[in-house]
Formats: structure tokens, C-alpha cells, sequence
């Protein structure tokens, strides 16, 4: 009983400092951020570490292709240690690269129009993930894993 109790104060304490929310925000400067339809949190406690998942899932609602960036607060002192976008409804590992390497591997993906995504971390505890394309019409879920001491 103690110790359930323990870990189900532990979950509350983790799931009320976590900001677990992101945005995906168009390039188009002219358009709002997309709809979330999704938002699915899991803290999980392993081995002293928590481990949170944030699962999310946006809409397209426009009639073009879009280019967004995805913007995600992650708490002081966690470290990612997975990212996953879904491409037309099979899920793509994420692969970290050092900034310069992974910028242009991007860059020659959106050249050839194929679907990568940009991890980046911007400081003060924000990432940013480029996604292109997002089709219209349609939905695009992203998943993010961090791990917190």
C-alpha cells in the first residue's frame, strides 16, 4: 500500500510540473496553429527515471501542403531520447544528428519532397521539429519521448 501510494504521489507530482503540450505552427505566416486532436500523455517511473511520452495529433484543414514547425516545452535537466512522425499512417523513427548534418539532410529531403522532420533544441527548455509535408486534409500525429532524474 505505501509503496503504491508513493508512486501514485510521484505520477501527480511529475504530471502537474510537466508541460506536455506542443503546437504545430504552419510557415504560413498567415494561418493559425493546427488543430490538436490528440493529446495522450504516459509517465512511466523506470528505474528511478521518469520516462514521459506525449503523443499529439494535428489537423490539416487546409485544401495545400504545408510546411509547420512543431514547438515543445521539455522540462529542465530532461533529455530526449526518442521522437516518431507518423507518414502516411506507418511511423518513422526519428535519427539524432548533430544540428549542422541534420539541417541539410532536411533541406535535401524537402528538396526532393519526401517526408522528413527536424528535431532541434532551441534552449530554455523549448524543441523545435520541422514536418513537411503535411497534406490537406489531413492529420498528422507526432510522438516525443523524454527522460527526467
Amino acid at each position: 500500500m505505501y509503496r503504491l501510494l508513493t508512486l501514485g504521489l510521484l505520477t501527480l507530482a511529475f504530471s502537474g510540473s510537466v508541460q506536455a503540450a506542443g503546437l504545430l505552427i504552419p510557415d504560413e505566416k498567415t494561418l493559425p496553429p493546427l488543430a490538436m486532436l490528440n493529446h495522450r500523455v504516459d509517465i512511466k517511473i523506470e528505474d528511478q527515471v521518469a520516462v514521459t511520452t506525449i503523443e499529439q495529433t494535428f489537423r490539416n484543414h487546409t485544401d495545400r501542403e504545408l510546411e509547420a514547425t512543431y514547438i515543445f516545452p521539455i522540462p529542465k535537466g530532461a533529455s530526449v531520447d526518442k521522437f516518431t512522425m507518423w507518414v502516411d499512417g506507418k511511423a518513422q523513427e526519428g535519427e539524432l544528428l548533430d544540428s549542422k548534418h541534420a539541417s541539410k539532410v532536411y533541406t535535401d529531403i524537402v528538396r526532393r519532397t519526401q517526408d522528413p522532420g527536424l528535431l532541434e533544441y532551441l534552449g530554455n527548455g523549448m524543441l523545435r521539429l520541422r514536418v513537411f509535408p503535411i497534406l490537406p486534409k489531413v492529420d498528422q500525429k507526432l510522438k516525443i519521448s523524454f527522460k527526467s532524474i
